[in-house]
């Protein structure tokens, strides 16, 4: 296809040229290029064009001292911001291995890794709750409290699709460990800091499976401060948390800059991760649950899968711990008790018939979440960030026989 020609300017009737224009006598006097072009001169009593009136004449009026010192209030003040921000990063500091933009990556995977375990692990049939008393059943609804809506076991389970009630104990199981880890490892950053971590025994054994006291003290005065509606706290806790860890491998591969401190606290920390999933496997309202092994071997690989998504969950909330940034994860408690397609910070089970449309469990009674909304959240900006990072999975009350 032929390329269109651009517009021609209009030509002159005849082969005339056309009259040359006479000059005035005030354009005669302005300048002109070897194009022909004029260029307009401005007058000795104007800016340059393009210059700011205020700018201009502020400048003409300066000394150069006084410009100097001008410039140089810039430089500190740009030095002042640089240092500022570069001790909120922890990347100009080596301490980063999780950038926000990758937190709902991290957290979905956790997630997902958690749901596989269950899947793999826990009964296939519902018909393992019959082992249950009725107070055991109690009990497994009271753990699951804000995952799990507070009324009897087999009226949840009635109340679901019936496709869904005959593998209903995998999400249990899955709710029972995403809570877990929830609790444990991201609602206290110090759930694992003591005062002098060199006392570590250098195994599991005699290291407590919950969070320390001294954590547990940290949180508090945290909490405290940030509620009086200081948000400067949040670098207190990020520095708490990064002086508490060795830097990251990346930065310090052979370590040299770590110091026994941090490395004796990481150590702890790991041999605390084991220790809780050695009583997460003993619990007495999940081992109903769960299918028995084969054999010892099948066990130990049970529990090393276990211990590998438990060590990451561990690690994870580290690597959050040191930015300004902070997860909030959110239970039945902060949510609506009937569905509603609309709400963006949740959805039903991917297992529901999609079929009947998307309004078809809209105001039915949500009876559980597989997994909560989480939100990343910033208070130290001068409007408050909350953004929806991961939407909550929820199972729906139906209406089926």
């Amino acid at each position: 296809m032929p390329r269109k020609r651009g517009a021609v300017a209009k030509k002159h009737k005849g082969n005339a040229k056309p009259p040359p224009s006479t000059p005035s006598p005030s354009s005669s006097k302005r300048s002109t290029k070897p194009n022909g072009r004029k260029e307009l001169t401005p007058p000795a009593n104007q800016p340059p064009v393009g210059a700011s009136p205020s700018t201009t004449s502020e400048a003409t009026t300066l000394t150069r001292e006084e410009l100097q010192i001008k410039a140089d209030a810039a430089d500190r003040q740009a030095l002042r911001l640089r240092e500022y921000y570069e001790y909120l990063d922890p990347k100009h500091n080596a301490w980063a291995t999780k950038c926000p933009s990758t937190w709902q990556d991290e957290i979905c995977g956790l997630f997902s890794n958690l749901s596989e375990w269950a899947f793999n692990y826990a009964h296939p049939e519902t018909e393992a709750l019959d082992s249950l008393s009725e107070n055991r059943k109690k009990e497994l609804v009271k753990r699951l409290e804000g995952y799990c809506l507070q009324i009897d076991l087999d009226e949840i389970i009635s109340s679901l699709p019936p496709e869904m009630r005959t593998s209903f104990v995998s999400e249990l199981v899955t709710m029972f460990l995403v809570k877990d880890c929830v609790l444990r490892f991201f609602t206290n950053p110090f759930w694992y800091i003591v005062p002098d971590p060199s006392t570590d025994t250098g195994s599991p054994e005699g290291i407590d499976a919950r969070m320390t006291d001294f954590g547990k003290q940290l949180f508090i005065f945290h909490q405290n401060i940030l509620q009086s509606g200081q948000n400067s706290i949040h670098p207190w806790r990020l520095w708490t948390v990064r002086l508490s860890n060795p830097q990251d491998r990346a930065h310090d591969p052979h370590e040299k800059n770590a110091n026994a401190f941090s490395k004796h606290m990481r150590a702890r920390r790991d041999h605390m991760v084991d220790a809780i999933v050695q009583s997460v496997l003993a619990d007495g309202l999940l081992q109903p649950l769960l299918q028995t092994p084969e054999d010892s071997a099948a066990a130990v690989w049970r529990e090393q899968q276990l211990k590998r998504y438990y060590h990451k969950a561990a690690l994870l909330s580290v690597d959050l711990s040191t930015e300004s940034d902070y997860l909030e994860f959110q239970t039945l408690k902060d949510m609506a008790p009937n569905f509603d397609h609309s709400v963006t910070d949740m959805s039903a089970s991917h297992r529901y018939d999609t079929k009947k449309g998307v309004t078809w469990l809209d105001g039915h009674r949500i009876l559980a979440m597989r997994t909560p909304p989480v939100y990343r959240r910033n208070d130290m900006h001068q409007r408050p960030q909350k953004i929806l990072l991961v939407e909550g999975c929820v199972f729906v009350e139906s209406d089926r026989d």
